[in-house]
């Protein structure tokens, strides 16, 4: 029964941790940056509960047991809760359902959010460590059995949320079924409580989720939670899908489609003006395209206008099937003529897969991304996606986006973000363009004599000779846009932006984009960003070095304990599983574009390495000296791991397509982190008797490592120096702790002798 409990409370813990992280990865357009932020926050109060249960377990154990219940009851009481806080947060800054969080909002939202339910699933290993301990078995270590059990549940867990309830269930459903499974764990836990104890805790559980399921039905939760976050009606529906979340709000007849909290289509009435220019000036300054290739956001506006020229086929790759089928299921007029066009191929699949399969080419491929607001985005406004394009295209052919602008002032975020998507366009183009404005509209092609046909009274008379007519583009609209002025004045707006080029493994678009936002939403945020951006990896090294001779010099003169040798690693060790999660989850959605599909069972091949560490370092109950150096060992094992990832990255073939890699690295570092986690507690205690709360701060260390990692990696790590770079700091943190590790342990250093 033990088992099936611990096994319980690790899939309820990373169900719960998953299904929070896409709702308010959600309120920040889905970006997957975010993630390490949000599981940071998670870390950081499940490290916290693990430590303040493991110093209440050291004057009171016998208590264990009611702790225990009484967590598992705060768990289940708190998921609903900050699912509905996680929907309805936006209400409390009276921001709009279209405007995402910045990034010190998120960090607010997602400390709020998991501060009860986090910090009570920390407390429950603690207590589970306690209570599961009297039953050691002398060929293992207990917490290495209970580190184990937990983990499996985690990777059952996982694959339960990813391909059995994200699609079929909403999100209070999933919330209400996990918040009942851990009710009964706590409800069979009374048998053994006196019979007052057990009544009235009983009856306090069972009033809660009787009160909770009579007056706030998972529907009706639902249901009032869109109501705020959307206004008036709220949405009138709201569905998951395994690559994000869409919902749907009708008012005063207007219709729109939110893609992971971005407006993805708005029906009958879309933005014509954006529509028009979009379409209209490539396929203008184009000579008779035929073959023609839209990814992502062409449904509502973009395949009707393209429509008005004599076309051949419209190839339009748009990554979730659920958008284009709630499209179908809320239809108007402009939608049932675009998805009923005999020219229009639809293909739901990844649009930068799509190209690296078609054996055609383009004579235009549109890419409708909303700028590089995630990494789904960015993927497709990239050097390396720009080489690809070209690749596609005919000769003559045009790649044609669009990113934010101003027709008045540019600040230096929204310059950068502008300057090194360009940059990137440029070292592929031969030739480039920029039609500057609210909103910039941006050509690449090889051909040169489009630079003949950027003339307002060219396009005028071809739209005349093609019998094109439109709601904005006439003679003074034409030669407002084109204008050589406003043309001069974009030029030197970007003269003096960033000189960077935005890649697949350094997203600086992404970063600028988290800026710009940041400013507008969190403007408390704006100097860290900017000092942050400053930072490269010689400071980083620096700052490393620097750390391990401190922590050298206090423990060679006694002035630390003994213990940092493995505390230490310990928390180094966490920061490395986390960060190379992250880092191969960010590669991951380069290379494949769908994360959020697979993100629960992501974490569930890391955490499934990381029982099998946990079991393998458990059977090690020998002495001292054979554990130190098996501990040294997985240090050893860890920087080995960096280094080949460094070699792989920096060639740039072995990932594309290759999905068994993926899940195999992710195994692999997971491993190291149980393995070393497990061993750390046999060292530190001595391998004499289990202590349970020793077990807890040596939790706490390791989360505190992943959290510190999670917001470092994802926020900034990742998209300022980039992944190659970050992995080099990375492998010299380790090779700093692999130093202090080496340190004598359990006994005093004699640093005169």
């Amino acid at each position: 029964m033990n088992i099936f409990f611990l096994v319980l409370v690790g899939a309820s813990g990373i169900i719960a941790q998953v299904l929070l992280l896409r709702e308010i990865s959600f309120s920040a357009y889905g970006n997957e940056l975010v993630i390490g932020a949000i599981l940071s926050s998670w870390i950081f109060l499940e490290s916290l509960g693990a430590y303040i249960f493991s110093l209440l377990l050291r004057r009171n154990k016998d208590k264990s047991r009611l702790y225990f219940v009484v967590l598992n009851l705060i768990f289940s009481a708190s998921l609903p809760a900050a699912l509905y806080f996680s929907r309805t947060f936006k209400f409390l800054f009276d921001l709009k359902p279209y405007e995402a969080l910045g990034i010190g909002q998120v960090l607010l939202l997602s400390f709020m959010a998991n501060l009860l339910i986090a910090s009570s699933h920390g407390a429950l290993f603690s207590c589970a460590c306690s209570l599961f301990s009297s039953k050691n078995d002398k060929k293992a270590s207990p917490v290495a059995n209970i580190y184990a059990l937990e983990t499996l549940g985690t990777i059952i867990g996982g694959f339960v949320f990813t391909y059995a309830l994200v699609t079929h269930y909403s999100s209070f459903q999933i919330a209400y079924l996990v918040a009942l499974a851990s009710a009964i764990v706590g409800f069979v836990f009374l048998k053994s409580f006196s019979a007052g104890r057990a009544k009235f805790l009983l009856i306090s559980i069972f009033a809660v989720f009787i009160f909770t399921i009579i007056f706030n039905r998972p529907a009706d939760l639902e249901k009032s939670s869109l109501k705020i976050r959307f206004g008036r009606e709220g949405a009138v529906e709201n569905r998951n899908s395994v690559y994000g979340n869409v919902a749907v709000t009708k008012d005063n007849k207007q219709t729109v489609f939110y893609y992971n909290g971005l407006p993805a289509v708005i029906l009958p009435h879309p933005d014509t003006n954006l529509i028009e220019d979009f379409v209209n000036f490539p396929l203008l300054l184009s000579d008779n395209p035929k073959r023609i290739l839209v990814i992502g956001g062409g449904i509502g506006g973009v395949i009707s206008e393209i429509f008005k020229y004599p076309v051949d086929r419209v190839d339009y790759a748009e990554l979730d099937p659920l958008l284009i089928e709630m499209v179908k299921k809320h239809p108007d007029e402009l939608s049932l003529l675009e998805l009923s066009d005999k020219r229009l191929w639809l293909s739901n699949i990844d649009g930068r897969l799509f190209l690296l399969r078609a054996v055609d080419k383009f004579d235009i491929i549109f890419l409708g991304v909303s700028g590089p607001v995630d990494l789904s985005a960015n993927r497709l406004l990239t050097k390396e996606f720009f080489a690809l394009v070209k690749t596609k295209l005919n000769r003559g052919g045009l790649i044609v986006f669009s990113l934010l602008g101003s027709s008045t002032y540019m600040g230096n975020e929204l310059k950068d973000m502008n300057a090194c998507i360009f940059n990137g366009l440029k070292d592929v183009f031969a030739y480039t363009s920029v039609i500057p404005g609210d909103y910039n509209l941006y050509i690449g092609t090889d051909s040169r004599f489009i630079k003949y046909n950027f003339n307002p009274k060219v396009i005028e008379n071809r739209m005349k000779q093609m019998g094109i007519t439109t709601d904005f583009l006439n003679a003074g609209y034409l030669n407002y846009r084109l204008d050589a002025a406003r043309q001069e004045w974009f030029s030197a707006q970007l003269k003096n932006a960033t000189k960077e080029v935005n890649t697949d493994l350094r997203p600086v678009a992404v970063y600028e984009s988290m800026r710009l936002w940041s400013n507008k939403y969190s403007s408390g945020m704006k100097y860290i960003f900017e000092k942050v951006k400053s930072i490269n990896l010689t400071a980083l090294l620096i700052l490393v070095i620097i750390a391990t001779v401190f922590i050298l010099v206090l423990r060679l003169k006694n002035y630390l304990k003994n213990d940092i040798q493995i505390f230490y690693p310990v928390a180094v060790t966490g920061f490395f599983g986390m960060m190379v999660m992250l880092m191969l989850s960010f590669a991951f959605q380069v290379y494949f574009g769908y994360l959020y599909q697979r993100i629960g069972f992501l974490i569930s091949i890391f955490m499934s390495g990381a029982a099998v560490g946990s079991l393998v370092a458990g059977r090690f109950k020998t002495e001292r000296k054979l554990l130190s150096k098996l501990f040294i060992s997985g240090e050893l094992l860890i920087i080995s791991i960096i280094s080949s990832l460094i070699v792989l990255f920096d060639k740039n073939i072995i990932f594309v397509n290759n999905y068994i890699l993926f899940v195999f690295l992710f195994a692999l570092p997971g491993f190291c982190v149980g393995f070393q986690f497990v061993l750390a507690n046999s060292l530190i205690n001595n391998n004499v008797s289990f202590k349970a709360a020793n077990a807890g701060l040596l939790y706490a260390a390791d989360l505190l490592g992943s959290c510190l990692s999670g917001v470092l990696a994802g926020i900034f790590f990742f998209p300022v120096i980039g992944l190659i770079n970050s992995l080099v700091f990375l492998l010299f943190f380790k090779l700093s702790s692999l130093l202090i590790a080496s340190l004598p342990i359990g006994q005093k250093v004699d640093f005169s002798s």
